[in-house]
Formats: structure tokens, C-alpha cells, sequence
């Protein structure tokens, strides 16, 4: 039923964040003026599982963000940086390239989905904080949410939320949706999963409503003070910062020193 499937969304409702950031996302999307989204993920995020990848849930959010919120749907510029197999450390690698450079324009709204994706990356989450602390910082009007995917192995999410309420960051998880929708008898497995990660469209529709019910609530609540961004590190700043260098860069000079070999790769 309607009131059972609302359920689901309200379970889903992680943290509601600081919500000064979004709520001008939302006043953007609702004048008409210029909005730029971004997701950055795995391969949920890409869109695997549904015969179509433009079945995924980033995709079918950004529609229904738009049916709710905008006044000119062409104004919003939409990214989806999911890429199969990464993790938020290559998250923090690909943000300025696969993020930012598309659209030459810092989002507005990010969403970063990695929590099925980061078991046992190899900074300990360090790089997730650089990647939510880099992002707010570059722009004032970068607003985040952080989505917890479902997966029938074990995730992050518990690991990543003390990160994600310290930045004050809006959260949404899905998977503990599914779950409650699994517990009450309401989905099955296959209802949702096309194996043991991979949402079939049913579960990508569940995970977009999931990300709007969050955006409609926060439009029906009082709007926050605008947060600061902490002065220090909730684990570490060793990734704060963090710059992609390569041999293009214009702005890099590469010394090889007393290395004479060359990799023909």
C-alpha cells in the first residue's frame, strides 16, 4: 500500500543534515535558473541492473527532482560520474575530471554513492572525508548527499555516517528501506536485486524515490543556518586537498632523475 511504501521512504531517511545548502538548490530549481547535478559512485550509480542504464536511480532521480522542483528542466545540467568497480578513493581521483570538467561548473548537487563499494579500500575512509570536505569547500553552493546503497553482503554505511553527520551532510539510504520492506514481508529479493548488489528498475525506482522524499521533506522543513565547514579533520586531512597529476598536466613538470626506462603503456 501507499502508506506501507511511505514507510519504506521515511525508514530511508538517514539524516536530514543541514539543510541550507539544499534548500537553495531547491529555490535555483524553482526560479528557473541554472542547477548542476552530479552523481559520483559505482556501478549502481552508472546504472547496472536495468536493461537500460538510463533506468538507474541518478537518472530517474534527476527526472523526478525536476517533475517536483523545476520551474525550466532544461536549466538543470545533469552528470553521472558512476563508474563500475570504484571505490571513493577513485572517487576523490575522478571528481574534477568526471565531475566538475563536464559541465565546467562545480555541482550544486552531488551525490555519492560508494557504501557497497568501500569494504576494505585501503584509506580507511580518509579519502571519503577529503572527497565530502574538497567538494564543500570549492564551492559554497555545493550541496551533498551521501546514498547508502543495498547489497547482500556487508557496507560501510555505519562507517561512513559519523563522517557525513560531522560535515552536516543530508543522508539517504536505501538499503535501509529494502531492508524494512524485506522484514515486513512487502519485497522479496529478486523484487529488487538483479544479483547480490545490482538493483533490477524496481529497485532503482525505489532508491530514486528514496533521494526525493528526502529532498521534499527538507523543502517542508524551516530552513537551517548556514554550517561552516569544521576547521579540522573528523579522522585525517591527508587527502584534503587532493590533486590528480599526470603527464598532461599543464601546470606539472615531471623530473625523471636517474629513472632512464620507459613504460610503452
Amino acid at each position: 500500500s501507499d502508506a506501507d511504501y511511505q514507510k519504506m521512504m521515511d525508514k530511508s531517511l538517514t539524516s536530514m543534515g543541514n539543510n541550507y545548502r539544499i534548500k537553495k538548490v531547491i529555490e535555483k530549481l524553482r526560479k528557473g535558473e541554472e542547477v548542476y547535478v552530479a552523481a559520483l559512485g559505482g556501478s549502481v550509480t552508472e546504472g547496472q541492473g536495468p536493461e537500460s542504464f538510463r533506468d538507474g536511480y541518478a537518472y530517474k532521480f534527476n527526472k523526478k527532482m525536476a517533475d517536483a522542483f523545476a520551474l525550466r528542466r532544461e536549466k538543470i545540467y545533469f552528470v553521472n560520474a558512476g563508474l563500475c568497480g570504484t571505490n571513493s578513493p577513485l572517487g576523490l581521483i575522478r571528481y574534477q575530471k568526471d565531475v566538475v570538467e563536464p559541465n565546467n561548473h562545480t555541482p550544486d548537487l552531488l551525490l555519492i554513492e560508494y557504501a557497497v563499494n568501500d569494504i576494505e579500500e585501503p584509506t580507511k575512509q580518509r579519502a571519503f572525508e577529503a572527497l565530502i570536505h574538497d567538494a564543500l569547500t570549492a564551492s559554497p553552493d555545493t550541496a551533498i548527499i551521501v546514498v547508502y546503497s543495498a547489497a547482500l553482503y556487508p557496507k560501510t554505511q555505519k562507517v561512513m555516517m559519523p563522517i557525513a553527520d560531522y560535515y552536516g551532510v543530508q543522508q539517504v539510504s536505501p538499503s535501509d528501506a529494502y531492508d524494512l520492506g524485506v522484514a515486513k514481508g512487502l519485497l522479496k529479493h529478486t523484487d529488487y536485486f538483479k544479483d547480490v548488489v545490482h538493483p533490477i528498475a524496481t529497485g532503482h525506482e525505489i532508491m530514486a524515490d528514496c533521494i526525493t522524499n528526502l529532498m521534499v521533506k527538507i523543502d517542508e522543513a524551516p530552513l537551517d543556518a548556514k554550517m561552516e565547514i569544521p576547521a579540522k579533520a573528523l579522522k585525517s586531512p591527508d587527502f584534503f586537498g587532493f590533486k590528480a597529476i599526470t603527464g598532461n598536466s599543464d601546470d606539472v613538470k615531471i623530473v625523471a632523475g636517474s629513472f632512464t626506462g620507459d613504460d610503452p603503456n
